[in-house]
């Protein structure tokens, strides 16, 4: 658990990025040279001539396939797949029928002032069987159902990789997991006392006010009965001890002199009491 604070309070890691560290840790010690791997260079454009240029125009785009998945196709260099704007109107009613839902009934906007008769709409708008059984496969492919799909697989808390399988009682895949139970253990660990040293910290400032109450009880006295005339501290400690309420240090002044009246003014018995037993019985009237 020292590890873990001195790397939390020398090194600036917060507790929640541990897990992270020990991920990056894990991998690094399975494969030391990642370490001295740098940022890639992109390679030159290859520069196609004569024939190969030909052969290579006639070549559909890479990224033909893909118009299905786009509202409005565009290759990778931002141009436009489809040149055409009827075409390209096509296109996109294809594309709003078969990314719609069973439950909804596509209609023109109204900002659009386009009157269309029931038939219209279900033959132009409404999506076909077809329709909704493309939109599934374009879900599946690369919507919300793609996120855990392989090409969008990610690093989990044990250096695996999701969607893939392997041996549970594995020896390596034991030690991971119990590498990652223990991190967490002594987190929690670390947790705990930050939350109990905070604890014992605010315990003992509310003691030391405690203590410091009739102090501050037996100079109000002496200012009058003048709250204006108390630190910030000394009205905390008035209010925490004989009004059970706990203020606010950090408060203006002010605000702390009007909340400690208010209790005054509701209770008004209870500080010439305290008077009496804190001070002289000659001065308790005095407040």
């Amino acid at each position: 658990m020292d590890r873990f604070e001195a790397t939390n309070s020398e090194h600036h890691v917060p507790l929640g990025d541990m897990q992270n560290l020990r991920l990056c840790v894990e991998c690094a010690r399975e494969e030391p040279g990642q370490l001295e791997v740098t940022v890639p260079f992109a390679p030159s454009p290859l520069v196609l001539e004569g024939a190969a240029a030909a052969a290579q125009a006639k070549l559909p785009p890479l990224a033909a396939g893909l118009t299905s998945f786009m509202l409005i196709p565009k290759t990778p260099q931002g141009e436009s797949m489809i040149k055409d704007k009827a075409e390209l109107f096509d296109h996109v009613v294809r594309y709003t029928r078969r990314t719609a839902t069973e439950t909804v009934a596509l209609r023109p906007g109204n900002y659009l002032n386009v009157e269309m008769s029931e038939d219209q709409a279900r033959i132009i708008l409404n999506p076909t069987q077809r329709d909704y059984g493309l939109g599934a496969i374009m879900r599946s492919a690369g919507g919300s159902g793609g996120s855990i799909s392989l090409p969008k697989r990610k690093l989990d808390a044990m250096a695996g990789i999701r969607g893939q399988s392997g041996i549970m009682n594995d020896k390596e895949h034991i030690r991971k997991m119990r590498a990652q139970l223990d991190l967490a253990q002594s987190l929690a660990a670390v947790k705990h006392a930050e939350v109990e040293a905070k604890r014992v910290k605010k315990d003992a400032a509310e003691a030391e006010l405690f203590d410091s109450a009739p102090g501050a009880v037996a100079k109000l006295r002496s200012k009058g009965g003048d709250v204006s005339k108390l630190f910030k501290a000394e009205m905390c400690a008035i209010a925490l001890r004989y009004f059970a309420t706990a203020l606010n240090a950090t408060l203006k002044a002010a605000d702390l002199e009007s909340a400690l009246q208010a209790l005054i003014t509701a209770k008004p018995a209870v500080l010439p009491a305290v008077v009496v037993e804190a001070g002289p019985p000659t001065n308790a009237a005095a407040l």
